[in-house]
């Protein structure tokens, strides 16, 4: 065979050959090298209830793509006592709020010492206040010559005020990374609260500006 012939037959082989290859589907995550790990989320919360100081623990786990987008489930709950120096209402205590949703987060650039993300919260919850009423009654006393009498008198009762409201908390969050599965981070964010009904707060009472402190480990 001659040599012009060996070359027609290797580059027709060479073609029938090509579309045979191996490629690799460009994607924001490869899920060749991607794959799903757990991870787990504890962090705490500055913020304001009523423009008083209120303090929130939380937890978020779930399921995470290469380290990159984040998917799961997080509760978070009052920890302090709230003074909302409103007339028969008792201050706030430890989880007269409390919170649980769905989260969702995309961290850019996880490989860097350095890196940031975008997080939004959604979920429902409520917030309970305890007022004082006077419920009209009588007691019986005994008087000083030894008569047992009635008297008339309003009785101070606490009544509880409870309402089922929506959340939804967007924000950012800059993280450190101490291992290759620890990140130490802090967030900024806003808190949007719906659904209060007690004459004492409003809507606006219960959102606030939110900062919070958090680690986040990561299954390899």
């Amino acid at each position: 065979m001659k040599l012009k012939q060996w070359i027609s037959v290797l580059a027709l082989a060479l073609v029938a050959v090509a579309p045979l290859r191996a490629e690799t589907t460009q994607a924001l995550m490869n899920s060749s090298t991607d794959d799903w790990s757990f991870f787990f989320k504890p962090d705490f919360e500055a913020s304001q209830v009523a423009k008083k100081s209120a303090q929130f623990i939380g937890a978020e786990l779930g399921s995470a793509l290469g380290h990159q987008l984040y998917l799961g489930l997080g509760a978070y709950g009052l920890i302090n006592n709230v003074n909302l120096e409103v007339p028969d209402y008792q201050n706030m205590g430890a989880f007269d709020i409390w919170y649980a949703g769905l989260m969702s987060d995309y961290t850019f650039s996880h490989t860097r010492l350095f890196h940031g993300s975008m997080a939004l919260f959604l979920g429902g919850g409520q917030v309970k206040l305890s007022k004082t009423i006077l419920i009209p009654g009588t007691y019986t006393q005994t008087d000083l010559e030894g008569n047992i009498i009635t008297v008339d008198a309003d009785v101070p009762t606490q009544e509880a005020e409870t309402s089922n409201v929506f959340v939804a908390k967007p924000g950012l969050n800059f993280m450190l990374n101490l291992t290759e599965n620890l990140e130490l981070g802090l967030g900024v964010g806003y808190r949007f609260m719906n659904g209060v009904t007690s004459d004492a707060v409003a809507n606006n009472d219960m959102s606030s500006w939110t900062g919070t402190l958090f680690i986040r480990w990561t299954e390899d």
